[in-house]
């Protein structure tokens, strides 16, 4: 049986596990402009900002 999957709105509240999604592409591939990984309340912050831009799914 396939689970429900649900879009929402990515809050402050998702940055931490985000963080810990994107980290993996900053240190390990070339697909991010990125070189250091930001703080949590750095990256916190970036979602406050864009949050109507940023969708999640989960599921």
């Amino acid at each position: 049986m396939m689970a429900d999957i649900e879009i929402r709105t990515a809050t402050p509240f998702d940055a931490e596990e985000l963080l810990g999604i994107y980290s993996y592409y900053i240190i390990n591939t070339a697909v991010t402009y990125e070189l250091e990984v930001p703080s949590a309340e750095d990256f916190r912050q970036r979602i406050e900002k864009n949050a109507e831009e940023i969708s999640l799914h989960s599921g």
